[in-house]
């Protein structure tokens, strides 16, 4: 059952990997995974339920992302697997200690990374790194080669001996990480690591994390981010959160492939020739340079077919009757294109048109088929490959929607759901104030 202390009306019907999800973490045993989250809440003074019933489990080997827009109850999940805070109801559980009824033991295997950096300004690099060695147990030569170990790592040995309040942003980060990975623990939390990193330390920092879950494989690492870049490159499996539950689950390419938004589809039309503009403006008795009235403009292109893509600012600007006519000729050309797929890919899907600019178009294209677009990649780039002379097309290209475009429709649908849910909560509390109001 439920925690009674969050509302059914509040909660989401999960979806099918999620609870998949919860029906595997049921027969597992807890000591054979490095992390498991069972079915836990957490609940606040005044009816907040920030989280809502999650459960997973991480194994050896394994680099997971924890995903969500602000208010999506991340921070609170987060702080409840490193043991900052307890839940409400529910279990956390590290190497199968319960994180709430063993705190002592379970942090001896945890290393975290804090989204803001926790150093001390006046300690030297060096003089971090020593001091966590020694939290963690370490002393003498063994101290000393973690020490060095650590400043190979992540590129710091040139800052061996600089204060914290000396480092860059980068930098700081970078030794942040590096103390959350002093003794090797069997789980690393990694909130925002890369945050305010340049991209040439950003891919560097990537490449550790990836190293770290290669080297050693009875160790796993959680990690939050909202850069869709970074959890699309490291991460073996996402979870994302939308009002205090979870939404979906599994690698990047699952939640691309059963959550996105199908295919995009880019294509750059051939310029009209010189030649071909020219006679469109002899048609329409006129020279390239000849300046056309915006009423007599808008007349000239609604006896075309690319009327209906006409700009507003043309009936009541004068323009010169060859960019009319070059215009005009690229917008029959992306018609053409628009016909095109619609007749081809309309029989197993859908084929929009998103995004126009100049001779630039940019289509979604939906449907069942592996990958979430309407026929096979093979097949759509054959049928563009056989027809891109005839669609005057001057180059195309082809791709499966992005995990930040999956993770976007994600976010709309919880701040939509959220909407609903302060709606319902509003009449639940004026009618509760009615009912008190009438006498007995």
């Amino acid at each position: 059952m439920r925690d009674p202390r969050c509302p059914s009306s509040l909660q989401r019907v999960e979806d099918e990997d999620v609870c998949a999800e919860r029906a595997r973490v049921a027969g597992l045993d807890a000591a054979s995974q490095v992390l498991v989250v069972d079915d836990i809440y957490k609940a606040y003074k005044g009816g907040v339920h920030a989280v809502r019933g999650i459960t997973y489990a991480v194994g050896e080997g394994e680099v997971f992302g924890l995903l969500g827009v602000n208010g999506a109850g991340k921070t609170t999940t987060f702080k409840m697997l490193c043991g900052q805070i307890a839940p409400s109801a529910g279990r956390v559980l590290i190497r199968g200690r319960d994180v709430a009824d063993d705190a002592t033991g379970a942090r001896k295997l945890i290393g975290y990374c804090p989204q803001f950096d926790a150093l001390l300004d006046l300690m030297t690099t060096r003089e971090h790194l020593e001091l966590f060695a020694q939290v963690k147990g370490l002393e003498g030569p063994r101290m000393e080669a973690e020490v060095q170990q650590k400043l190979a790592m992540v590129d710091l040995a040139s800052f061996e001996h600089s204060r914290a309040c000396q480092l860059s942003g980068g930098n700081k980060r970078k030794l942040s990480f590096a103390l959350a990975m002093i003794g090797e623990p069997e789980i690393v939390f990694l909130d925002e690591p890369s945050a305010g990193m340049d991209p040439v330390a950003r891919h560097f920092m990537w490449d550790v994390i990836r190293s770290i879950a290669q080297r050693r494989p009875t160790s796993a690492v959680i990690l939050t981010t909202h850069s869709m870049d970074e959890a699309d490159s490291l991460c073996s499996r996402i979870a994302i959160q939308c009002s205090g539950q979870l939404r979906c689950l599994g690698s990047p390419q699952e939640l691309k492939q059963r959550y996105g938004t199908g295919l995009e589809l880019n294509v750059r039309l051939e310029a009209p020739r010189r030649a071909d503009v020219e006679l469109l403006c002899a048609e329409w008795k006129g020279a390239l340079d000849t300046e056309c009235p915006g009423a007599e403009a808008v007349q000239l292109v609604e006896r075309r077919a690319a009327a209906a893509y006409m700009p507003p600012a043309h009936g009541s600007s004068a323009i010169l009757l060859g960019a009319l006519a070059e215009w005009c000729l690229l917008q029959e050309r992306a018609m053409a294109v628009d016909a095109f797929l619609e007749e081809r890919c309309g029989r197993g899907g859908r084929a929009s048109r998103v995004e126009a600019a100049g001779g630039s178009l940019r289509y979604q294209l939906v449907g069942s088929c592996p990958g979430g677009g309407p026929m096979a990649y093979a097949e759509l780039f054959s049928l563009l490959g056989e027809h891109q002379r005839a669609l005057r097309l001057a180059d195309f290209q082809l791709s499966q929607g992005t995990l930040e475009q999956t993770f976007n429709r994600l976010a709309a649908e919880q701040l939509e759901r959220s909407e609903l849910d302060s709606a319902s909560l509003g009449a639940a509390e004026c009618a509760d104030f009615g009912q008190k109001q009438k006498p007995c």
